[in-house]
């Protein structure tokens, strides 16, 4: 199947049938025990590989608003599902034929899992666990076979690991077919999905009090922690979940990607406008300035040098200049009062916030020794310490 036929089959099924778990919902055909909630995608990404096509639901919403389309190409099936470049090791399942499906479990190589939940709260919600309790190399915990036709992953985690590194995958729903399958078997394999269910798929149910804060952690990390994922997708995650942005950044308001055209400027800006990710609101009304870059995977280190020469790798460096640019748009008149008019923003003394790494590849000393030459306004964050922040509720209320 040609993968524009494949997109829009796949969009006009998920869609259909959201909106109809919606109106359910709504018409009180659907019943959810107290203190329940049901969380509906807003992403939907479609993936290609040599072999397969690959269909992920991604977000954690309380109402469906409809799906966004995020197309996304990858080497293989095997590094989509292993999140790390190299995957040497046994699988734990070998997949064959098609219609098979794994739903509710906690899939993992050799490890400890309950010392990875504070890191990855997603690994609470899944109590069925399987561990794959070999040493010898740390594979893809699914290897497909020749005769591979199609298979539907449900509300499971993925635990890989690559020495001593982890990645946590929470999957909401993923949908794996091979390339070549015809449009009518398709679209009967998703409907009967659909149909041969005891229970809604494609959706998170979830305590709203507990457990909510944790799904929306999981399903983030799914996509900071995604090798070669495109900046975009996990800014599009990030505004369409306010309170990824109210808990990491401690504010009510913000503007998400506003674009502000140079109106007044230095004399050899030939640049037509500025397109920061964020403006958060702080406390005293003005404005802050935030920049999403991505986790940096494949950055060892945020870092270079000895500690009296520690300097930020040139990928932050570019963060915090972009930053910095961002800055002088608004020390001109006529640019702040396009601001004002335009968005309702004011900004005084910005501080600057640019989001970039993660646990592995921050280490809070060296960020520390490296800032020492940046001016007080600007602040590194790693996303990892932001998902600490969504789910601090989470963890003192149990």
């Amino acid at each position: 199947m040609l993968p524009e036929q494949f997109i829009k089959i796949t969009e006009d099924l998920w869609s259909q049938y959201l909106s109809n778990v919606q109106s359910y919902l709504c018409a009180g055909k659907l019943s959810l025990n107290e203190g329940f909630v049901v969380l509906f995608p807003n992403i939907l990404l479609i993936t290609a590989t040599k072999e397969h096509y690959l269909v992920e639901l991604v977000g954690a919403n309380k109402k469906f608003k409809g799906l966004t389309v995020k197309r996304h190409k990858e080497d293989s099936t095997s590094r989509y599902l292993h999140q790390f470049s190299r995957a040497e090791g046994e699988a734990m399942f070998n997949v064959g034929g098609g219609g098979s499906g794994f739903k509710f479990l906690c899939l993992a190589h050799m490890t400890d899992l309950d010392a990875l939940e504070s890191r990855f709260p997603a690994i609470k919600l899944f109590r069925s666990r399987l561990v794959l309790n070999k040493p010898e190399g740390y594979g893809c915990l699914f290897n497909f076979l020749p005769d591979f036709a199609s298979t539907h992953i449900d509300n499971c985690v993925l635990v890989n690991r690559r020495e001593s590194l982890f990645r946590a995958k929470h999957i909401l729903s993923l949908i794996i077919v091979k390339k070549n399958i015809q449009k009518s078997e398709y679209r009967r394999y998703v409907e009967n999905l659909f149909n041969n269910q005891q229970e809604i798929t494609g959706v998170h149910v979830c305590s709203e009090k507990l457990e909510t804060n944790m799904v929306m952690a999981g399903q983030l990390q799914n996509l900071y922690l995604f090798p070669g994922l495109r900046e975009t997708t996990i800014g599009e995650f990030i505004n369409t979940h306010p309170d990824v942005i109210s808990k990491a950044f401690n504010t009510d308001k913000y503007i998400y990607e506003p674009y502000f055209p140079w109106l007044e400027g230095p004399n050899e800006n030939q640049d037509h406008a500025i397109n920061p990710d964020l403006l958060i609101q702080r406390a005293d009304g003005y404005f802050d300035i935030v920049d999403l870059k991505t986790a940096a995977l494949m950055k060892r280190k945020l870092t270079k040098g000895p500690r009296k020469r520690r300097r930020f790798i040139d990928y932050v460096n570019e963060g915090i200049a972009q930053l910095a640019n961002y800055r002088e748009y608004f020390t001109f008149d006529k640019n702040k009062e396009y601001a004002r008019n335009k968005y309702n923003v004011e900004l005084m003394d910005p501080n600057l916030i640019l989001v970039v790494g993660n646990y592995d590849n921050f280490d809070p000393a060296e960020v520390d020794e490296s800032a020492r030459q940046l001016d007080k306004s600007i602040t590194i964050v790693d996303y990892d310490t932001i998902i600490q922040s969504l789910i601090s509720e989470s963890i003192s209320e149990t």
